[in-house]
């Protein structure tokens, strides 16, 4: 037997606010935003299957999963020039409420400089003290 509450069973009342929460957490891990933003990774694929929507393949270098990239058809050298490289893409991010970015439809390419012995912490504290 069961206590009831102005006709409610409390055991309905449980089950009403369980399926409130699923509900809730139903919402939060399908619903998507957009938002303009840049993501920064190696450029790890290019795909030319279909020259209307040119895409390409970030990994990501926050959360190491690949992120969709669509991309206009002049960025194509460029692109195809940076594969394997380190870049940043600038553009309209498609991602999840929870923060996981879906893909990106890139305004932007830029490609980071190799890294080289000049640039290294210790090569730079050296040549500030005048040491070479």
């Amino acid at each position: 037997m069961y206590f009831q509450y102005d006709e409610v069973s409390l055991v309905e009342l449980v089950q009403k606010k369980l399926m409130f929460r699923d509900n809730n957490v139903d919402e939060i891990t399908q619903n998507f935003y957009s938002i303009y933003g840049s993501i920064e990774g190696q450029l790890v694929s290019i795909n030319i299957a279909n020259r209307q929507k040119i895409k390409m393949g970030i990994r990501s270098l926050t959360d190491n999963k690949i992120i969709k990239c669509f991309f206009p058809e002049e960025l194509f050298e460029q692109a195809r020039e940076a594969l394997g490289k380190r870049v940043y893409v600038f553009g309209l991010i498609r991602q999840y409420l929870h923060g996981e970015k879906i893909n990106i439809q890139v305004q932007e390419l830029k490609v980071f400089p190799e890294k080289s012995a000049s640039s290294s912490l210790s090569n730079i504290i050296n040549s500030i003290r005048g040491e070479f």
